[in-house]
């Protein structure tokens, strides 16, 4: 039997209640000609059953047994498992248009395939509140354009995911490109070191993924690394190598280090950190070097965001803290 054109990875761990309806999305394709490896994390959810189940479904879906924890090892394990030409990414509690593959296939001919997606904000009971729409402008890139060709790209954050890509196998093999095992960040730095080896890039201008985000756990934070910031100046130094371009990569990772402040800011809001604790935390990312680079060449774009952007420059956290919330509160 010849092998599939494309092998779509989903990493599952306690997903026994969402993974249902994201094969379900997978099976709905307009493409048929995939296999999907569901590899299960060790889950003690009743997950693997359901798994079990799926899998009698349809020839095309396989199921892995990954037992060392952590997404970057079970999408390691499948990567090693594929076969497909091309590879795409899945995570266990999102969903896929039905034209999903069909569109990133009838672009594959570059080395990277990448479109936009929806961010789903659901309620616990998984009804829906609102649904954004993150939409790219269609762009074809191709080795010896400049790479600032793409700045937009990484500004509106289109790059930072793996699961709205499609990826050549061949390069990711003949790189050994692989996931950092690492608790946050990884598919952006596996995104960074597969650009330094694609040589042409497509991005199509629909959404066709589905984030699903839970209103009362947008981030997804369950604990927050000692080495945060070491994680995030490593992606910071390779956005900077990728684009030859440090002005443009600092204001880049701005964005990122806006992110992990306001990791900080829902741990002490879920009562895992003190507030001390965050502020002190805080205190030490502002004062990074790397950090200091992004808020230098980072312009804010509106009078609050300009408030905010002096509060945190001038170590005022508290007040940022609280003047944020609040915004979160109204």
């Amino acid at each position: 039997m010849a092998s599939p054109a494309i092998s779509i990875i989903v990493p599952v761990y306690n997903s026994a209640g969402t993974i249902r309806k994201c094969v379900d999305s997978i099976l709905s394709q307009t493409y048929y000609d995939w296999e999907l490896i569901l590899a299960d994390n060790g889950s003690t959810d009743g997950v693997r059953e359901i798994l079990e189940e799926i899998s009698t479904e349809d020839r095309r879906i396989k199921v892995i047994d990954v037992k060392e924890k952590g997404v970057s090892l079970a999408r390691n394990a499948a990567i090693d498992s594929a076969v497909g030409a091309y590879i795409c990414f899945v995570d266990s509690d999102d969903t896929l248009d039905p034209e999903y593959l069909q569109s990133l296939c009838d672009a594959k001919s570059s080395d990277l395939v990448v479109c936009g997606y929806y961010v789903d904000t659901v309620n616990s009971e998984g009804k829906a509140i609102k649904i954004d729409t993150h939409n790219p402008s269609e762009l074809y890139w191709i080795a010896g354009e400049p790479k600032m060709k793409l700045q937009t790209l990484f500004e509106m954050g289109y790059m930072h995911f793996c699961w709205n890509k499609l990826f050549k196998r061949s390069v990711i093999e003949e790189n050994n490109i692989r996931f950092k095992h690492i608790p946050v960040n990884e598919d952006y730095i596996f995104v960074l070191e597969y650009l330094t080896n694609a040589t042409s890039i497509n991005v199509i201008d629909r959404a066709l993924y589905h984030w699903i985000r839970i209103i009362d756990n947008v981030s997804g934070v369950k604990s927050i690394p000692d080495n945060l910031h070491a994680i995030y100046n490593e992606s910071h130094l390779a956005t900077r190598k990728f684009l030859t371009n440090d002005s443009a990569a600092d204001r880049i990772a701005y964005f990122s280090y806006e992110m992990i402040i306001y990791k900080y800011y829902e741990a002490i809001r879920m009562g895992r950190i003190s507030k001390q604790y965050a502020f002190n935390k805080i205190d030490e990312l502002v004062h990074n070097s790397l950090v200091r680079d992004s808020y230098k060449s980072y312009k804010p774009k509106s009078k609050g965001e300009t408030l905010l952007y002096i509060l945190m420059r001038a170590g005022l956290y508290k007040v940022h803290y609280y003047i944020t919330q609040k915004i979160l509160r109204s």
